[in-house]
């Protein structure tokens, strides 16, 4: 992948536009039955475009998942001592990145962003508790994979019941959860 440490507007237009594409196109395909010209033919921009900044299709869908693991890193250095707090920040990554959880969801292929992301929510909460023990580690892991895992049930079964829902007794969860680490 080619990063550049300064991107200058008509670079960021461009990489937006491809990543715009990219998750239209994902509707309806596999990441790794998208050509490159598709792409292109979907951002509006041309192939030599293209090869400025990318060498493949997957390194644009790679860089949103960066995006997305950096995002949520920085998010989470804020401390959250609650529940809600802690399911509002979730659920605002979630929402603006909706069209990207639903692939990473639903293609069983991308389990290893997922394992990342629960393994980063977890250190990053772990790293909040003075007191580790090895109790203190299995009910976070077991909350953490809880987390991930409810949003992965909704997204595909987002007609079973409403996304305020899922918000509602993911909190009573978490708060369960952050009820039973203080309790040791």
């Amino acid at each position: 992948m080619r990063r550049q440490t300064i991107l200058d507007p008509r670079v960021i237009r461009t990489k937006n536009a491809l990543r715009k594409a990219l998750f239209q196109l994902l509707k309806n395909h596999l990441v790794e039955d998208i050509t490159v010209s598709g792409l292109c033919r979907q951002a509006n921009i041309n192939r030599r475009t293209f090869y400025l900044h990318y060498d493949n299709v997957l390194e644009v869908f790679s860089e949103y998942e960066d995006d997305l693991k950096f995002q949520i890193r920085q998010t989470l250095l804020a401390p959250i001592h609650d529940a809600p707090a802690l399911v509002a920040t979730f659920n605002q990554i979630f929402e603006d990145n909706l069209i990207g959880f639903t692939y990473i969801c639903s293609n069983h292929r991308q389990y290893i962003l997922l394992q990342e992301l629960e393994n980063l929510l977890y250190d990053t909460l772990m790293s909040g508790i003075s007191n580790q023990t090895d109790q203190s580690r299995v009910i976070m892991r077991y909350s953490c994979n809880g987390i991930i895992n409810i949003y992965i049930y909704w997204v595909n079964h987002q007609d079973a019941y409403t996304f305020e829902s899922m918000t509602k007794s993911l909190t009573k969860l978490v708060n369960n959860s952050f009820t039973l680490l203080n309790m040791q």
